[in-house]
């Protein structure tokens, strides 16, 4: 028989609101005066956090050294006991009502998704090629004429020792 959990949700009105964070900088600095103002040593808070010994200090540092990752971020907020919650911000609602409005999501048709994707093959293919001539340029330009002329003898007799070998 399997085990079933009844997870058990407060109700907002008990939970405290202890930092607002707008970016992982705040973040960071958030978690670090929640932990010494709950006493917990950052030694304890990696341990409790299941993250590598003295990440923490790493990441929750005056300057830190490690950028904390979302892994790491959420880890940290629960062995501190919060959670994270998302909240509207009526500024950034404001700003976002000015945004010009989404296209329709009706796609580019085949055909010219595809002749778009030969243009950009060819444009692509012609780069390739200028990039080529210029290297085999300064090539010629920084090699003597006998260094030239052997690794032309070199690459032939490979050529025809291919051909041998397939028994052309």
């Amino acid at each position: 028989m399997t085990e079933r959990r009844i997870a058990v949700v407060r109700k907002p009105a008990e939970r405290k609101i202890v930092a607002e964070v707008t970016d992982m900088f705040q973040l960071q600095r958030a978690l670090r005066r929640i932990a010494e103002a709950r006493g917990v040593s950052l030694r304890e808070l990696d341990a409790h956090a299941g993250i590598s010994t003295s990440h923490s200090e790493k990441l929750l540092a005056e300057q830190p050294s490690k950028q904390l990752g979302l892994v790491s971020a959420f880890s940290l907020v629960g062995a501190l006991g919060c959670v994270l919650a998302l909240v509207e911000d009526p500024e950034a609602m404001a700003r976002l009502s000015t945004l010009p409005r989404k296209r329709s999501r009706r796609g580019v048709h085949w055909r010219y998704a595809e002749a778009l994707r030969i243009r950009t093959i060819r444009k692509v293919e012609e780069t390739m090629r200028k990039i080529a001539s210029a290297g085999g340029k300064a090539y010629a330009a920084a090699t003597p004429p006998e260094v030239r002329c052997e690794n032309a003898r070199r690459a032939a007799r490979a050529r025809w020792h291919k051909r041998d070998a397939s028994g052309e």
